[in-house]
């Protein structure tokens, strides 16, 4: 029902061609009651690329405008409307009837791909999505799923999107994902799509079907949520790093900062802003955790 009103809101202002989707946790699954839901409008056809048209109109007809976006959903009856005129422009806005806070953004579509990517991870695994929920609720309270820090004194920590990531890169590890993105061949010129400021080509290529992988039914999430602490608190950010399109976790050049590769945008490193001091906490919690884990 929020969806299709938000839908409702756009395609009064903007025509039929815009619609509204979910992207992030909110689609996979990895959310609880109080998380914001984050939605997309995918744009015409030929605004696909995530770069503005070279046609003539009028930039006030269009959702790339964020104020004329918010003025939209303020006609529409959303609540608390802002636009954010960040890296990645986004309208945040309130549900009046659900309380539900939104944030909501126009075609970045690598993070819708990135979505989907991981919403099939989460159907070939009876595991990701507890984990993912597990791990959440254990990092918020502790302050290390804080990537955009708003209090004073508050350091970067890890987003949703890194520790979805590093879970499924763990996984791998383990041998109980497949990796999606293997066996394409050398990247070719249909499959690939600018990214918005800055600029940089992204394949969007994964197998949309894959094969569950064995071992899965002899292992619980309990047992696996310890493990994955475990493996953080040996993990060597300074010769490993995750890299899911690769398989998982791979040997990297001597560095000083994790690095958790986008499964797109090869060189976005969705870890980079995670101090040493930052993740050296993030071990010593993930070792206090582990021992809680496996006490139950």
């Amino acid at each position: 029902d929020l969806l299709a009103r938000v839908q409702g809101a756009i395609q009064k202002r903007f025509g039929s061609p815009y619609k509204v989707a979910t992207f992030g946790s909110t689609r996979y699954g990895a959310t609880s009651a109080k998380s914001d839901m984050d939605l997309i409008i995918l744009a015409r056809p030929w605004e696909a690329a995530g770069i503005r048209s070279s046609r003539q109109e009028s930039i006030a007809k269009y959702a790339h405008h964020l104020y004329t976006l918010a003025r939209a959903l303020r006609d529409g009856g959303f609540a608390k409307v802002k636009p954010i005129p960040a890296a990645v422009p986004i309208v945040k806005f309130q549900d009046p009837r659900t309380g539900i806070e939104c944030d909501i953004n126009v075609n970045d579509q690598p993070g819708y791909w990135n979505t989907l990517l991981l919403q099939r991870y989460t159907k070939l695994s009876p595991h990701l999505r507890g984990l993912l929920l597990a791990i959440k609720r254990w990092a918020g309270p502790l302050g290390l799923n804080t990537p955009s820090p708003t209090k004073p004194g508050e350091k970067v920590t890890f987003s949703s999107y890194a520790f979805a990531l590093m879970t499924v890169g763990f996984l791998q590890s383990r041998g109980l994902l497949p990796n999606l993105q293997e066996n394409f061949g050398p990247t070719v010129k249909e499959h690939l799509f600018w990214n918005r400021k800055p600029q940089f080509l992204c394949d969007l290529r994964f197998n949309w079907t894959g094969t569950p992988m064995p071992g899965n039914n002899q292992i619980s999430t309990t047992e696996l949520l310890a493990d994955w602490f475990r493996f953080w608190v040996e993990f060597n950010p300074s010769r490993q790093m995750v890299d899911i399109r690769l398989g998982g976790v791979v040997a990297r050049l001597p560095s000083e900062t994790i690095c958790v590769v986008d499964p797109f945008i090869l060189v976005r490193n969705v870890a980079r802003n995670i101090s040493g001091s930052v993740f050296d906490r993030f071990q010593e919690e993930c070792r206090q955790a582990e021992a809680e884990v496996r006490k139950r």
